[in-house]
């Protein structure tokens, strides 16, 4: 980010509802310091201000994708989730290969019965993020939803077999301690 704009970041920190558009925009010279801005923004404001300051960001440059995810989590935690879907939906077609727009799409449609259309997304993000275990991890989780114990079972072998972190390996067993007791897989969700 450049100066101007880590200005403004301090002051955000500081007081969110004080920073103005008018301050933002200015700052913004390019595509960098529009997706560094959107990621800083994730980690310092409440939702509503992340929504407020996603939306500006994708005002100056619609196709920004860390705005777009920063936009689509805050919209699920405010529980707004028909504008959440929206903007899913609208960052999948503009980001098919993403995999943190794919695990956007799938927080935001998964408390929802499209099991075709989320297996579809974790199986496009199991390819596309093929070192980590998180694709074969929701699918699991899908195919346990849905009452298909041994799918879900070879998808957490699947899982074990990507692990590249221990939090992984942890979520892994919480996830198949549920799968064989009939818990209920949503609590482990990602």
């Amino acid at each position: 980010m450049n100066r101007a704009l880590t200005q403004v970041a301090t002051r955000l920190r500081q007081k969110p509802e004080a920073v103005t558009a008018a301050e933002i925009i200015p700052a913004i010279r390019s595509t960098s310091d529009a997706n560094g801005f959107a990621k800083y923004i994730i980690d310092i404001i409440d939702p509503r201000e992340q929504v407020r300051v996603a939306e500006l960001i994708l005002g100056l440059v619609p196709e920004n994708e860390a705005a777009a995810v920063a936009l689509g989590f805050a919209l699920l935690d405010l529980q707004e989730h028909e504008r959440a879907m929206e903007v899913a939906l609208r960052a999948k077609r503009l980001f098919p290969n993403s995999k943190k727009v794919l695990e956007m799409v799938l927080q935001v449609y998964s408390p929802y019965n499209y099991f075709d259309f989320n297996q579809a997304l974790a199986t496009r993000l199991r390819e596309v993020d093929a070192h980590t275990a998180r694709g074969a991890m929701y699918l699991a989780r899908l195919y346990a939803l849905k009452g298909n114990r041994p799918r879900a079972l070879a998808a957490l072998a699947e899982a074990e077999a990507a692990l590249t972190a221990k939090f992984e390996r942890n979520r892994i067993a919480m996830t198949r301690r549920d799968v064989e007791e009939g818990g209920d897989v949503l609590k482990s969700w990602p």
